[in-house]
């Protein structure tokens, strides 16, 4: 298959879809759905091409070049050659045969880590307050190694135990200098997960993710995950769980949380949801992942109401988890999540997970507890049930505030209502021409062959003529970036979409040649006029499925397919991130544009 060969390949040439990509000159999303399996183009098509060319500009700046040429056994080394060689190697179905030379370790990767290593040493130690001579001493070795550490970028391997020797050494100091929570945020490990092995491993890593690869691999799973097709009438087959008062490690998390949302999803009601542990209780057992979805997906069935207090504090992977869990189960419209406005004490973890006036799990334990030595109670007493529910909710009112709000086409002016309260958009990402920028008498026409009603048409044209005008009156007042990828070729070949979903409209209309003409015609006179209107194009479309639109205090998520609905997230943190990441976009692979002629 393609993805084999696509891991053999990057296997051999110890690169990551970030390096292909960036030779590429496309994004990390298109060369990772290549390599994931979800994309499979033809041979001759324009994504593999650029994923050639990648490949063999990587390979030719990596000195390469000899061994990617004896794998697809190309004739020389000339990109005329390697290219179209490459290509066919990938969709041959044959056995692989691996080269005879050897792959050399990437200079480049090896220069990357020296300087990297030697950049988080300094910094750790200038917050340390920590000199050579004082570190050289608590590792017995002499002051000139610490300065090649710091200063040349040397970096004792992986596994050798000056390393690990190092990394205890600057957790000890952090600890007695009371730095620690410093020292966690410099590194960007929880503090509840800091210690002298996970400080060990960020020194050792050479992948800091800026704010920008945050948001792209946040928007990357929300661009993955598809709505679960329809909810399960009966609950899933579960395993014996013992009725406990008390249930103990993460096995007996798991047993509780079967036991109470498998009454819930019996009984309906409300859940009523946080826990600030790490996530490993959820997705490290991909068996109880499983039952736990199809156990959230029988409560919301059920008619039960969520409401859930997510930990921004996560990590990103453990972000993305989470991401995973919830999204699809968002769709449904029934769960209301909330952030905290504060960072947490991080001394001890929390869950308290309740079904009003039936169960509540509550666990209260410290940090440093061991996996298998933690405890949860399994709580049935009404008056200490009744407390949790007013604690809880007295905890939103005080501390939380929302996280994220779920529009569907039912709400879509309930969403607009929302959007137009206050002109603060600034920048939309999208996969086609904004409807609201065609001539009413073109949408007309589009919408009237179609086997639309009289009267949804009428409703549809008034509606787009009132978001018409609110667009106009927008890069009347402010500067409005819009950004998206035009195809090469004519619609008319590829069946290219009006762009509907924006506006939360469920309709899916290709349009005919002349009319993207037309629009692409309208588009351009509007640029020429509206000087606070900015297009930059970029060579890529980032996502498939989802669309931005970005505002002063909150992202809009956009599905691009149905369910069409609007995902909008409050948080100023990832509001910020995705900010940084389309300006990334711009940057490295968009160009602006003031005009078509």
């Amino acid at each position: 298959m393609l993805k084999d060969r696509i891991s053999t390949l990057f296997t051999l040439l110890q690169c990551s879809n970030s390096d292909i990509a960036r030779y590429a000159g496309c994004a990390q999303s298109n060369i990772s759905r290549l390599r994931s399996g979800t994309r499979t183009p033809k041979a001759n098509s324009r994504p593999t091409g650029k994923l050639a060319e990648g490949v063999y500009l990587y390979a030719e700046n990596e000195a390469l070049l000899p061994t990617l040429a004896e794998l697809v056994r190309a004739e020389d080394t000339t990109q005329k050659s390697v290219v179209p060689a490459l290509i066919t190697w990938l969709y041959d179905e044959g056995e692989i045969h691996l080269p005879h030379t050897a792959a050399p370790k990437s200079k480049r990767v090896r220069a990357l880590k020296k300087q990297t290593f030697g950049v988080k040493l300094n910094r750790i130690m200038v917050l340390l307050d920590l000199s050579n001579a004082q570190l050289a001493k608590q590792l017995n070795v002499d002051d000139s190694l610490i300065s090649l550490y710091r200063k040349k970028g040397h970096v004792p391997p992986s596994s050798h135990a000056r390393l690990s020797e190092l990394s205890e050494a600057l957790y000890i100091r952090a600890k007695k200098k009371a730095k620690l929570r410093a020292l966690a945020k410099l590194c960007s490990i929880p503090l509840s997960d800091l210690n002298a092995v996970s400080l060990q491993a960020w020194l050792d890593s050479v992948d800091e993710k800026s704010p920008s690869e945050i948001a792209e691999n946040f928007l990357l799973s929300l661009d993955s995950l598809h709505p679960v097709p329809g909810m399960p009438p009966v609950l899933p087959e579960l395993p014996d769980i013992p009725e406990e008062s008390c249930y103990f490690g993460l096995k007996g998390l798991r047993q509780a949380v079967i036991r109470l949302l498998s009454n819930a999803a019996q009984t309906g009601g409300e859940l009523l949801l946080f826990s600030d542990e790490p996530m490993k209780w959820m997705s490290r057992d991909k068996k109880f992942f499983s039952l736990w979805t199809a156990l959230m997906l029988s409560c919301l069935h059920s008619g039960v109401q969520i409401r859930i207090i997510h930990n921004m504090n996560r990590n990103p992977a453990e972000m993305a988890d989470a991401i995973k869990g919830w999204f699809p189960l968002y769709i449904a419209g029934q769960i209301t999540p909330y952030v905290f406005r504060q960072p947490q004490n991080q001394r001890f973890f929390h869950t308290l997970f309740l079904h009003s006036g039936t169960a509540c799990i509550f666990g209260y334990i410290p940090a440093s507890a061991k996996e298998q030595t933690r405890w949860y109670e399994y709580i049935t007493d009404k008056k200490r049930l009744n407390a949790i529910h007013k604690a809880y909710s007295d905890m939103l009112a005080r501390d939380a505030q929302p996280f994220l709000k779920t529009y569907r086409t039912p709400q879509r002016e309930e969403y607009f209502e929302w959007f137009n309260r206050k002109m603060t958009t600034e920048s939309f990402l999208l996969s086609g021409l904004p409807v609201v920028t065609m001539p009413d008498t073109l949408l007309e026409r589009i919408l009237s062959r179609t086997e639309l009603d009289h009267a949804r048409q009428t409703a549809l044209l008034s509606f787009y003529q009132r978001q018409q005008e609110l667009f106009m009156n927008l890069i009347e007042k402010k500067a409005v970036d819009l950004i998206l990828h035009l195809p090469d070729q004519s619609p008319a070949d590829e069946g290219m979409p009006v762009n509907f979903s924006p506006e939360l409209v469920d309709l899916e209309i290709t349009y005919q040649k002349e009319e993207y003409e037309e629009h692409l015609a309208a588009f351009d006179l509007l640029l020429k006029e509206k000087p606070n209107l900015h297009l930059t194009l970029l060579s890529f479309s980032p996502f498939q499925d989802i669309q931005l639109i970005i505002k002063k205090d909150a992202v809009s998520v956009l599905r691009s397919g149905k369910p069409y609905g609007a995902f909008v997230f409050f948080n100023p943190m990832l509001t910020q991130s995705v900010r940084d990441y389309l300006d990334t976009l711009k940057t490295e692979y968009g160009e602006p544009v003031s005009s078509f002629n």
